[in-house]
């Protein structure tokens, strides 16, 4: 599933998510295990040594939740 965000694009399939920033060009990738949405919403990843942020809106959020899980919002 492709969404478009205010600063670029998130790729999300069911095992990884990724962010590509279209006015730097940089591009995040993490796995759905290493990520949450915090009330916010915002979107962090954590695997430990990486860790990144990314405010979302609400639809985001939900559309998020539909196709991966409710694990999202659990840690």
């Amino acid at each position: 599933m492709i969404l478009d965000i205010p600063l670029g694009k998130l790729i999300v399939t069911a095992q990884e998510v990724q962010v590509r920033l279209t006015s730097t060009g940089v591009m995040l990738q993490s796995f759905c295990d290493d990520l949450i949405i915090l009330p916010g919403p915002l979107l962090l990843a954590d695997a430990g040594a990486v860790r990144w942020s990314l405010p979302i809106t609400q639809e985001v959020a939900d559309l998020m939740v539909d196709f991966i899980g409710p694990q999202l919002l659990k840690r």
